[in-house]
């Protein structure tokens, strides 16, 4: 018998897995742009992909921007007491 062969495949499918869990976490507005773009853009001609995938892009980094601001004012803040802590 031959020995089995490897799975080159499975790592590809990993690594499309990671590539696309990154774009979700890190720009989603232009990975579902793209994803849209790619599935509509078979059927209908979309004659300048360009301006619909521009204000995406600037969009995720608003967002990037913003959760950025959040996580570092979070980080500088004292820890406070709830309403509801028991002292």
């Amino acid at each position: 018998m031959h020995p089995p062969r490897p799975k080159k495949a499975i790592a590809h499918v990993g690594f499309a897995d990671r590539l696309a869990d990154w774009l979700l976490t890190h720009c989603p507005f232009s990975a579902l742009t793209l994803l849209t773009l790619v599935v509509v853009g078979l059927s209908l001609a979309v004659p300048r992909p360009a301006l619909i995938l521009a204000p995406m892009i600037g969009a995720d980094l608003v967002l990037n921007l913003v959760r950025r601001a959040r996580r570092v004012r979070k980080d500088d803040s004292p820890p406070t007491m709830g309403p509801r802590a028991v002292a």
